[in-house]
C-alpha cells in the first residue's frame, strides 16, 4: 500500500507540474519529455494515460468538495489530455533510445 500511496504522489506532483507549465510550452514540454521518459523506461503503454482522467477526476472532487470548479476541473483534465497526446504513441527502445541511460 505505501507504494502506491507514494506512486500517486509522483503522479500528482508530474500532473501538477504539467498544469503549472500549460501557458509555458517550453517548459510544458520539458514535463512530457521527462514524462515520457520515465513511462519508456517502466514500460507504461499509453492507452494507460487516457484511464488515468476519470480516476483523477473522481478523487479531485471527492477531495475538494465545492472548491472543485469547472475551471479546475478543465485545467487538470486538459493537462492530462496535452500530456496523453503527446506521448500516444509506441514507445519503443527507438523512440528514447537514450531513456534507460537518462533514468538509471
Amino acid at each position: 500500500m505505501d507504494m502506491l500511496l507514494r506512486h500517486g504522489a509522483v503522479v500528482m506532483k508530474a500532473l501538477g507540474a504539467a498544469v503549472e507549465s500549460l501557458g509555458d510550452s517550453s517548459c510544458l514540454n520539458s514535463v512530457i519529455i521527462t514524462i515520457g521518459q520515465i513511462h519508456c523506461y517502466r514500460n507504461v503503454k499509453p492507452k494507460t494515460i487516457k484511464k488515468l482522467w476519470p480516476c483523477l477526476n473522481y478523487g479531485l472532487h471527492a477531495v475538494l468538495k465545492e472548491n472543485y470548479t469547472k475551471e479546475i476541473a478543465q485545467a487538470w483534465r486538459s493537462a492530462i489530455m496535452v500530456v496523453h497526446r503527446e506521448i500516444d504513441f509506441p514507445i519503443t527502445p527507438a523512440v528514447f533510445s537514450h531513456c534507460r541511460r537518462d533514468l538509471s
